[in-house]
């Protein structure tokens, strides 16, 4: 089982290249300091360069001034003693000049000291950069290499994987640019729906303030309408007062009369031209309260702020009006833009929900995605291989052969050729890992689906068995197993089921196989626990019976992560568990490929079952499986806590259903070893034979397997008659019915040891009689279907399946052959249909054999009572006969039968009689009828009558009470 292959890795492969870009960027930065150092340390170098030629340049100077000095000859000292003074000031004059070289020396050697420390550190700061960088480098290398490893080996599982292999999956990428879409989409549709929201509350706070300016535009209009009539009044009077005024003025000014007359005029005009409320520049009194409404609005803060500070009602009107039709502009814009996201959400969801695990088509529940195996072979024999048989006429042994998978295989492998070469690729096999990637992704990839919903049509169907594998499996290999798993469990369920009944039978096994029944589409959340994964809720599912190991050719399942936790989950949850190999389960296998199998099991395979060191696909998932087999404490026989309890327990399991082919292979190491794994010395096989009784037949009681398995334990009993056990399986007949007449004759402990073993010799003589013979129940010859009718009457309840054809030969025209079908129908309950069946000869057939053991139910008793009456003599009789068998259950009918005593034939009446003898005490009060019969025609009737009252005894009846009657009551003896 695979889990997310490509995400993890990608996610991997992403952190490893973050990681070498941060090394990558520390060793430039590195680099980058090893290069400014040198520079600095090249300038130091040339700066002690230059301190050192300097040295050397005063030094030379030095020695040429001493030089000169004593060289120089005696005139010339006087000359210069005579012109500087004495030799003792020129002597000291030299000494200071030396002492002034030898300092600037000194302080030079200082400098080239102090410079050649600087240097060193320097030096050393640059070799330690140069080792962190070379560390650096070291590193980005190693990471790349884990990067490249890590690319090599995603290459890889692209090819071995079955859940990340095969080509890109563009249609995965475009539903995951869907979903991320949708996720877009719905944030998108919920910004607009708040802002919509917001919209309509503004419109609301609009509309609200539009109805209270309005309410105050209209009192105002009110208030002027009723004062215009005093206000012009009152404006005339005050005209005139101030047109004498300026005339007064004008006049005492000296103005001319036209001067004041303009002036007068104007005034007028100055006021007929203001409006109400514009005599001074505040604002009026209902400008202001309705600038402190709005300013003590409850609106909210965006809308009060949007709403200026307006000095008429009338204006306020008009800008809440072009305001509220913005809004509404907005809002309606808003519902527009709401209403093409949600079709395009509608639109992706409809895409998306196409592909959806609970789309039209699809079956959420994993319990109910089981593939049907006559689906499965349809599908090999269409797309992977071919079917034969080992036997021409047994279509039990089926040979698979996956050779158009091959085929496909080869053709890759060839496309593939160069970068198979180069270890790019891995070369492909017909195994899981190549079914998956050259058929199930191509078929499923339109519906991303699984095999199984494809197959059954989208239609639910109930698991009952449960097939585990290894993806490196042969598929021929596992379908051949699977074909022989279906015949070996219709064969011990109903082994006379004719040929192709049983085929039909075996195509109909529903089974839920990971690779067919699982959508290989679909990853696994990384949040999931074991719980919630489809291998868990199928375990858990009660209709699940049967666990199915397939072993394939090596067994190497044990050895995978998932198997053995599949294996622990079924023993877990109390499954019926079954070892496949590809000749069929294995408890039901013997020869040389299954004793090697054996082998392989128990040397190799069983001491490396570790599940630290079992393989997984992801290491993520076998954390998960180790976490859970944490929690797992073994209640069994083997003991120990999480990992350790499941190694043993597989130990124990698959050693026990090996010990049977070990006790008849005689190899006591290997014997001794599966006891040691835990293998249970006392279980039986398919066969219902002990471990024991193969050894003590197969290799004698006193042989090292029969001492091995009695040291452990194993039952003593199971020695007794152990070779005619194996002569129970003989393919001679006599043979087998003389083993089972022999051990019929053992001690009852031992018949009970071996009852399971006779009782297989019978299914496997059914089996092979219903092979030979069935085909004779239609044959032209009344003796070979008599023939047959004796064998299949023999078998007993095991000729069930063949009813059908039997009842068919309950109108034969020969009354040996359908008395002969009414055996056989007899023994399965299955004649009691037939005892209204309107020919007599049926009727009379099924009322003679219809009472088995001596049991009828009380209704077809006293339907058989009627039929004593029958007009047809052959019924009569019959029903009488019937009466015979029940003996003392035929009591509440002796009237009947005492009429019988009265028929025309003496068949009837002798028989008749011979019922009443069965009744015992319940016929004294028809001892008269019987006396009759003394003098019937027929010697046979008279001579049954007489015996029958020869036996009656006469005793007095004890008295009960003084003066009774003395009595006698008749006994019959």
């Amino acid at each position: 089982m695979g889990g997310g292959a490509s995400k993890e890795l990608e996610e991997r492969n992403k952190k490893l290249q973050e990681d070498i870009a941060k090394i990558q960027e520390v060793a430039s930065r590195l680099e980058a300091d090893k290069t400014a150092k040198d520079k600095e340390i090249e300038s130091q170098r040339v700066h002690a360069a230059e301190l050192q030629r300097q040295l050397v340049a005063a030094k030379e100077q030095l020695e040429t001034s001493a030089g000169k000095q004593l060289s120089r000859p005696p005139a010339a000292e006087l000359d210069d003693e005579h012109r500087c003074g004495s030799q003792e000031e020129v002597l000291a004059q030299a000494k200071d000049t030396t002492e002034e070289h030898q300092g600037g020396s000194k302080l030079a050697q200082e400098q080239l000291r102090a410079l050649a420390q600087e240097r060193d550190a320097l030096r050393a700061e640059t070799f330690a950069a140069l080792s962190e960088a070379e560390m650096a480098r070291a590193e980005a290398e190693k990471t790349q290499k884990e990067i490249s490893k890590a690319l090599v080996e995603h290459t890889k599982l692209k090819d071995l994987l079955p859940v990340s292999g095969g080509p890109e999956d563009p249609k995965g990428s475009e539903l995951r640019c869907m979903e991320e879409r949708a996720k877009e989409l719905k944030r998108i549709l919920h910004d607009l729906e708040l802002q919509k929201a917001q919209v309509r509350i503004q419109g609301e706070e609009y509309k609200s303030q539009l109805r209270s300016a309005l309410e105050e535009v209209g009192a105002r209009e009110a208030a002027q309408g009723m004062l215009a009539e005093e206000t012009d009044a009152e404006a005339e009077k005050q005209l005139l007062r101030q047109a004498e005024t300026l005339i007064q003025k004008h006049a005492s000014e000296g103005g001319s009369k036209a001067e004041t007359a303009k002036a007068v005029e104007a005034q007028a005009e100055n006021k007929a031209e203001r409006k109400p409320g514009e005599e001074t520049d505040e604002m009026s009194p209902g400008a202001q309260e309705a600038g402190v409404a709005k300013g003590a609005s409850p609106a909210s803060d965006a809308v009060a702020q949007a709403v200026p500070k307006l000095r008429h009602p009338s204006q306020l009107v008009a800008f809440l009006r072009d305001a509220l039709t913005e809004v509404q502009t907005r809002e309606k814009h808003l519902m527009e833009r709401v209403e093409v996201i949600h079709d395009e959400v509608a639109d992706v969801d409809s895409k998306l929900m196409e592909f959806a695990p609970d789309a039209p088509g699809r079956v959420p529940n994993p319990r109910q995605r089981a593939v049907l195996l006559g689906s499965l072979l349809e599908f090999f024999q269409a797309e992977v291989g071919e079917v034969s048989f080992e036997e021409e006429d047994s279509w039990r042994l089926p040979l698979c052969m996956p050779t158009k998978l091959a085929k496909k295989c080869h053709q890759a492998n060839q496309e593939n050729q160069l970068d198979i070469s180069r270890n790019k690729v891995m070369p492909l096999s017909p195994n899981f890992i190549a079914l998956e990637k050259l058929l199930i992704r191509p078929l499923t990839q339109a519906k991303r689906c699984s095999m199984a919903e494809l197959w059954n049509s989208g239609k639910p169907r109930s698991a009952e068995v449960f097939v585990s594998h290894s993806w490196e499996e042969d598929v021929g290999v596992f379908v051949q197993g699977l074909m022989r798993l279906a015949v070996s469990q219709l064969e011990n369920a109903v082994p006379a089921l004719p040929a192709a009944r049983a085929a039909a039978s075996a195509r109909v096994m529903p089974l839920f196989i990971h690779a067919f029944s699982d959508s290989l589409w679909c990853f696994p959340s990384a949040d999931n626990s074991l719980q919630d994964l489809p291998v868990y809720q199928v375990l858990k599912d009660s209709r699940a019976k049967l666990f199915v190991l397939s072993l394939g050719q090596d067994a190497g399942c044990l050895l995978r992560s998932w198997c053995n936790v599949e294996l622990f989950l079924a023993q877990e949850f109390g499954k019926d568990i079954s070892l496949l190999s590809k000749l069929g389960p294995l408890q039901d296998c013997s020869g040389h490929e299954s004793e090697k199998l054996v082998s392989t099991l128990v040397e190799v395979v069983l001491p490396e079952v570790d599940f630290e060191k079992s393989q997984a696909f992801f290491e993520e998932e076998k954390m998960l499986l180790s976490s859970y087999l944490g929690c797992f404490t073994s209640s069994d026989v083997a003991q120990g806590q999480g990992e350790a309890a499941l190694k043993q327990n597989i130990g124990r399991l698959v050693s026990t259903r090996c010990i049977a082919l070990l006790a008849q292979q005689g190899n006591a190491p290997m014997m001794k070893s599966a006891l040691e794994f835990g293998a249970d010395p006392n279980i039986k096989d398919a066969f219902g034979v002990h471990p024991l009784t193969y050894a003590s037949a197969l290799h004698g009681d006193e042989g090292e397997i029969a001492k091995l398995l009695t040291s452990w334990n194993a039952s003593p009993l199971a020695k007794e008659g152990a070779k005619l056990v194996l002569e129970l399986f003989s393919e001679n007949e006599a043979v087998r019915l003389e083993a089972i007449a022999s051990i019929q004759r053992l001690p009852l402990s031992a018949c009970t040891m071996h009852a399971s073993a006779v009782e297989a010799s019978k299914r496997k003589h059914a089996r092979q009689l219903v092979h030979q013979r069935f085909d004779d129940l239609n044959h032209e010859s009344a003796a070979i279907r008599i023939s047959a009718l004796k064998d299949f009457v023999d078998i007993g309840i095991l000729s069930k399946p063949i009813l059908q054809e039997v009842k068919v030969l309950m109108i034969d025209t020969d009354s040996k052959v359908v008395e002969l079908a009414c055996r056989v129908l007899g023994n399965c309950g299955e004649l009691v249909s037939f005892i209204d069946d309107p020919n007599p000869l049926v009727r009379a057939a099924a009322l003679k054999h219809v009472v088995q053991g001596g049991s009828l139910a009380q209704e077809h008793a006293k339907k058989a009572a009627v039929y004593i009456k029958d007009a047809d003599l052959q019924v009569r009789h019959a029903a009488v006969q019937a009466m015979i068998k029940l003996g003392g259950s035929a009591a509440p009918y002796i009237q009947a039968l005492a009429e019988a005593l009265h028929d025309e034939h003496w068949n009837v009446r002798l028989d008749a009689l011979r019922a009443l003898e069965k009744l015992g005490n319940s016929a004294v009060p028809y001892l008269g009828a019987i006396a009759g019969c003394l003098g019937d025609d027929s010697p046979e009737v008279r001579k049954k009558a007489s015996e029958i009252l020869s036996r009656v005894k006469f005793e007095p009846i004890k008295e009960t009470s003084p003066g009774a009657t003395a009595k006698t009551e008749a006994l019959v003896a």
